[in-house]
């Protein structure tokens, strides 16, 4: 996880305030993205933070998306065509497509916000909040049906071949869904 406000990184579970500049994450469902996003809009919208600080803000965010489009990709490449039946490989691919489809919601979140850094017409603010819910939702569908995809997945390879829990579980670690 990342501390949207300095870009730190932070403990999935860790602390409430960030380790490096103390600014509040919040504590277990709290530290969603969408929190964080629109704690910072507000500060913005209220004056605490000027307009250099929110798009450095939101440009932290779009760091943390970038690396969970890589993460879709690396999903992807680990089950290829021909793998495993069809049918398996569209069971694993349905919660990489749901976390394309939250990575794009964020990525309209942070249009309207960067709109609302340059125009404060409160519609961008809302437009933007709505988009970081979106996303966040679909980024949590997406989590749950990647742990049903994996046990699929595992039951149909053939022996040897399917991965460990443990490639899994660092899989899922490493793509974010659940701090969204």
């Amino acid at each position: 996880m990342k501390c949207l406000y300095c870009g730190a990184e932070q403990p999935p579970n860790g602390e409430p305030q960030c380790s490096s500049c103390s600014f509040y994450l919040g504590e277990g469902q709290e530290r969603a993205y969408k929190n964080q996003l629109a704690k910072i809009a507000a500060f913005f919208a209220e004056g605490l933070i000027d307009s250099e600080t929110f798009v450095r803000c939101l440009g932290n965010m779009s760091l943390v998306l970038d690396k969970m489009h890589k993460s879709a990709l690396t999903w992807e490449s680990f089950v290829p065509e021909g793998s495993v039946p069809e049918l398996v490989r569209n069971v694993f691919m349905k919660p990489i497509n749901v976390m394309r489809e939250g990575i794009e919601a964020f990525e309209e979140a942070l249009k309207n916000y960067n709109l609302f850094a340059v125009d404060p017409d409160e519609e961008y603010l809302v437009k933007g909040a709505a988009a970081a819910r979106k996303g966040h939702n679909l980024m949590v569908n997406s989590a749950q049906m990647a742990s049903y995809a994996f046990r699929e997945i595992k039951r149909q390879m053939p022996e040897g071949e399917a991965p460990s829990t443990e490639e899994l579980l660092a899989m899922v670690q490493n793509s974010e869904p659940a701090s969204v």
